[in-house]
């Protein structure tokens, strides 16, 4: 899946058709398998989920994995994908933010998270994050 490109976050840019049957992949595994708790030792679907909510900027299928996540509630070893759709939905909003009808959103507009603290006593994180602005006329 890794391609050479300038950086990282842009090779996910040119391999919209490879997230694109990963995103259908991981669908038909979750719509077609029994419920199984929600947790398993092993890392199985947050991880690949992961990757299109948090590093891929198609928008479409960005926020469908986002729902899949907050959908379907798994923990995989440390990983919650309730938690992490709901903070990937929090940077897709953000980042999102006075575009139109872009298809993805451009590199110079990615979010990255400044902070975090977690309650474990109420179940609370807040985060931050740097939010870039281009200037676009608007």
């Amino acid at each position: 899946m890794m391609v050479p490109m300038l950086s990282l976050q842009e090779s996910y840019y040119g391999q919209t058709a490879r997230l694109t049957e990963l995103m259908t992949l991981c669908k038909t595994l979750l719509l077609d398998c029994d419920y199984d708790g929600g947790f398993s030792m092993e890392a199985n679907l947050l991880i690949p989920l992961g990757v299109l909510t948090y590093r891929f900027r198609h928008r479409a299928l960005r926020r469908e994995a986002i729902d899949l996540l907050i959908r379907y509630p798994r923990r995989e070893g440390l990983w919650d994908g309730k938690l992490s759709g709901k903070y990937c939905l929090w940077l897709a909003d953000l980042e999102e933010e006075r575009l139109e009808d872009e298809e993805y959103v451009p590199h110079d507009l990615a979010t990255e998270l400044a902070s975090y603290e977690w309650d474990a006593i109420t179940k609370l994180c807040t985060v931050s994050a740097y939010k870039k602005y281009a200037d676009r006329g608007i």
